[in-house]
Parts: C-alpha cells; sequence; structure tokens
C-alpha cells in the first residue's frame, strides 16, 4: 500500500505526463485543463506576460501558457519532470530544477504565479506563498488551487478518488488539505490579497466515462477551489 502524500509518482512515471492513456496523470491533464480556462476567464490574455509555475512538473499547465505567447519559467524539484516539459515544449519557456521554496529568481519578477495542485502536498506551506509574494511585482497576481480539508473531500478526493483508481493511491494526505480561510490569513501574512475565489466539483457522468476526474465550476468549496491573489501594491 503507498503511504500518503507520495511524490515519488511524479518522478517514477514522469514519461507518462501527457500519455492520456495511462491512469497515472489522466486526471490531472483533465483537472489542468479546467485550470487553464479558468485562468484566462479571470487573467484574460496571457500574450507577453511573465508567468511562474512552481511545482509545474511535465508542464501541463506551462506548455499551453507558452503556446498562447506568455514568458514562462517552470520550476519543480523533479529532474524528471522538467525533461519532460523541456521536450514537450519544444524549447519554448525557461524551466528549472530547483525547490520551490527557494527559486533564485529576482524579487518582484513576475506578473503571475501559478501555485495549481501544489499547497496540498506541502506541510509548510506558507514559506511557498512567501516564495511567490516575494517573486511577484506590486499588484501582480498569484493563483492557488488547491482541495479543502473537509469530510466531503476525504470522502472524493481519498475513498472513492484513490479508491476507484481516479487518482494513484498515495497521492494525497488528507492532513495536508488546506481550507480557504486558513489559505487566505496566510496568504495575508506576505501582502497577498484575495480578489478572486472559485468553488470545484467533480462532472459525475463525465468522470466515469472517462474514468478520469473532470472538474466543473460550484457554489460550494467543500471539495476544491481556485483563488486569485493580488499583491499589495504599497
Amino acid at each position: 500500500m503507498s503511504p500518503p502524500n507520495d511524490l515519488t509518482m511524479y518522478t517514477d512515471y514522469a514519461h507518462e505526463w501527457w500519455n492520456d492513456k495511462n491512469s497515472k496523470f489522466r486526471s490531472l491533464q483533465r483537472i489542468s485543463k479546467f485550470k487553464i480556462e479558468l485562468i484566462n476567464e479571470w487573467i484574460g490574455d496571457v500574450s507577453g506576460l511573465n508567468i511562474v509555475d512552481l511545482g509545474c512538473g511535465g508542464g501541463l499547465i506551462s506548455i499551453p501558457l507558452i503556446e498562447m505567447g506568455a514568458n514562462l519559467t517552470g520550476i519543480d524539484i523533479s529532474d524528471t519532470s522538467i525533461k519532460v516539459a523541456i521536450k514537450k515544449s519544444k524549447l519554448g519557456g525557461k524551466f528549472f530544477v530547483r525547490n520551490i521554496k527557494n527559486t533564485e529568481l529576482p524579487d518582484d519578477s513576475s506578473d503571475l504565479v501559478i501555485l495549481a495542485d501544489v499547497l496540498d502536498h506541502i506541510e509548510d506551506y506558507p514559506k511557498i506563498l512567501e516564495e511567490a509574494s516575494r517573486i511577484t511585482k506590486k499588484g501582480g497576481l498569484i493563483f492557488v488551487s488547491t482541495i479543502n480539508r473537509t469530510i466531503l473531500s476525504k470522502i472524493f478526493a481519498l475513498y472513492l478518488g484513490e479508491g476507484f483508481g481516479f487518482i494513484p493511491k498515495g497521492t494525497h494526505d488528507y492532513k495536508l488539505f488546506i481550507r480557504p480561510h486558513e489559505l487566505i490569513n496566510n496568504a495575508k501574512l506576505f501582502g497577498l490579497k484575495q480578489i478572486k475565489i472559485q468553488g470545484e466539483f467533480p462532472k459525475v457522468f463525465s468522470t466515469l466515462i472517462a474514468h478520469a476526474i473532470c472538474f466543473r465550476k460550484s457554489t460550494t468549496q467543500a471539495l476544491a477551489y481556485s483563488i486569485l491573489f493580488q499583491k499589495d501594491i504599497s
């Protein structure tokens, strides 16, 4: 049985990041498409923007944004995943193997920082928010998507999602899930103000047919949610 929050999957199966016939990343591929749609809705035209994708993995979000004209930098601790992203991007964008707690990027250099499905894997996630804030320009934006810590998320993400193979077993640890008010309050410590929030919930029939989690917008944040923060201009 896999231990909770087993991140070795992202390295061991890195060659499968873009393979939609393999179950390891099929759900994440579909969830990433939903996140890109939400980013486009909230941000608008990303062409020419300096974007940093922290915990970019194999580039499921990074590469579509590069194709939309963004000046993108992707950072991940998995060297094999970064190699996949570089190959898939056809040398567009910049990808580095680094710890996202210390990106080595300049202060106030990014228009938008993305933290998609990353914080719920990290015990001391406020350190990531601090680093994201540091590299974001004043008035710039930080997009975060994560999983709420509720009974509903435990049922759907762990018992159903991992239990029925929609997500690889051991992907998550319930204790690391983050309630929205916790995330918002921690973000305030680093000069980040919440300006948008969106609840997310699976499309049940689409998920069953695709055997992969397919998200839709929801009025409830009880399962998963995305937040857009803006860095204080003062």
